[in-house]
């Protein structure tokens, strides 16, 4: 997980997958930025980025869903690293 500062207050926050095959990852406005309360990185697929916000926080969930070119065995486990991922 990379969090970096970028061009006036704004915030990226990605993974640098190092094959180069798949990787997800946002960038917040100067704002929104100072509402991010966590961020956290399940697998080079799966991102979650929690906001402080009014009347509830609010998750967001960032992913890169492998595609019908990949095996049946790799889409299960990403679906049930997702589904994992949304139970916390």
């Amino acid at each position: 997980m990379i969090l970096e500062d970028t061009y006036e207050g704004s915030l990226m926050m990605h993974s640098k997958a190092e094959n180069r095959e798949h990787g997800s990852g946002a960038i917040v406005d100067k704002w929104t930025a100072k509402k991010v309360i966590g961020y956290e990185g399940i697998n080079d697929r799966i991102r979650i980025v929690r906001l402080a916000a009014s009347p509830h926080n609010v998750t967001i969930c960032i992913v890169y869903a492998p595609t019908s070119a990949h095996s049946d065995v790799e889409v299960e486990i990403f679906y049930e690293q997702m589904t994992e991922a949304l139970k916390k």
